[in-house]
């Protein structure tokens, strides 16, 4: 084990507690459904599962370590909260796009799609956002959060902390984008930056 704590989520995992670890993510993750809007759509995404296959993504490496993350088991618990919310936001989103996935769902959308330079500009954007935060889980979890337009009383509910810390990580990460020179409006619409009032 490092001086942060432990090197990696395999080592985090081996140190902790599973017998505290555990209620305590069981307990998250069901705040997690509700504020995601899963809880009440059956067959999308249950409670245990949510826990095993965020345990399983970060312990196959699908998740980036953050050092420090498993110094305590409370920070332990907010990394896997992050990440649970993660996961949860993008099964929603599957979940959304396949029960749109009807015909007239299909010609709307390619009516409304946008062009492919459009595309190539937000994913040239999206690149550039997630290199500057690299490393920086919280940053990026709570970026991807408010992409999927969580207001930031749901994004503290869901990462368990105060609206206060979640405007220090729209803070920093507004400070880490523009040292990069990125904005929002980096895409060529009329965006509104991110806010971190």
């Amino acid at each position: 084990m490092g001086p942060e704590g432990p090197e990696s989520f395999a080592e985090a995992i081996l140190h902790a507690n599973m017998d505290t670890l555990l209620p305590k993510l069981f307990e998250a993750a069901e705040r997690i459904l509700h504020v995601v809007g899963l809880a009440q759509r059956t067959g999308i995404l249950e409670v245990k599962e949510l826990v095993n296959e965020t345990l399983a993504n970060c312990w196959a490496g699908d998740r980036s370590w953050v050092p420090g993350a498993g110094a305590t088991e409370e920070r332990l618990v907010r990394y896997l909260c992050m990440t649970m919310s993660s996961v949860a936001v993008n099964r929603r989103t599957s979940a959304d796009v396949a029960r749109r996935a009807g015909v007239e769902a299909l010609e709307r959308e390619l009516d409304a799609s946008p062009s492919p330079s459009r595309r190539l500009r937000e994913r040239a954007l999206l690149g550039r956002i997630e290199q500057a935060l690299a490393g920086d889980a919280e940053a990026l979890a709570v970026y991807g959060m408010l992409a999927e337009q969580l207001t930031r009383e749901e994004i503290a509910e869901t990462l368990q902390c105060d609206v206060e810390h979640v405007k220090v990580v729209l803070r920093r990460t507004r400070r880490r984008l523009a040292a990069k020179g990125i904005s929002p409006r980096d895409d060529g619409e009329d965006r509104q930056p991110v806010s971190s009032e």
